[in-house]
């Protein structure tokens, strides 16, 4: 009887690990497809539209204040912005559940220059961040609006670098 309830309790969280699973990897969907497109607010209310950044190669970032590793990753965003900025690259951050003086303090302690955006349930939705999605998550989308990478966890400039070159590089040259 207890080897049943064992064995009943398992499948229970094996289907419910399913669920989620099934929720953290949406980038078997969105990698090869165009970007979902998106009109967001900065920190100045100001809107910003992704197709703005058509013909550029952009890393948007999903982040909170609450993430430490996301600090570590916005001091290598910053690095990869201001290295690869005139070559036709950008970095758009979006922030999630974070109060306003939060991301404040945030941007002026590390000083960051990109555009800072406010998430709203439908980016977030198109996106496929959900609860269970882990930040910092971040998607590199190319010259022709196309998702080619959708990478979990904080990463370093050198990680980066990597990244955004080998875009550059397939990128036409202007």
């Amino acid at each position: 009887m207890m080897a049943q309830r064992i064995w009943l309790f398992l499948v229970i969280v094996l289907l419910g690990a399913g669920t989620v699973w099934g929720d953290i990897t949406p980038e078997k969907k969105l990698v090869g497809s165009p970007a979902p497109d998106f009109t967001l607010k900065n920190l100045d209310q100001q809107e910003i539209s992704l197709k703005d950044y058509r013909g550029k190669v952009v890393l948007i970032n999903f982040w909170g204040t609450w993430c430490r590793p996301c600090w570590k990753e916005n001091q290598a965003l910053l690095q990869i912005r201001e290295k690869y900025r005139q070559k036709g690259f950008e970095v758009l951050s979006i922030v999630l559940l974070s109060p306003e003086p939060s991301v404040r303090y945030t941007q002026q302690t590390l000083k960051l220059t990109y555009p800072i955006l406010w998430a709203t349930d439908e980016v977030l939705k198109a996106y496929g961040v959900t609860k269970q999605v882990y930040v910092p998550r971040t998607l590199l989308v190319d010259e022709k609006g196309i998702v080619r990478e959708d990478v979990f966890g904080a990463h370093d400039f050198n990680f980066f670098d990597e990244l955004v070159r080998k875009y550059l590089k397939a990128a036409p040259q202007k």
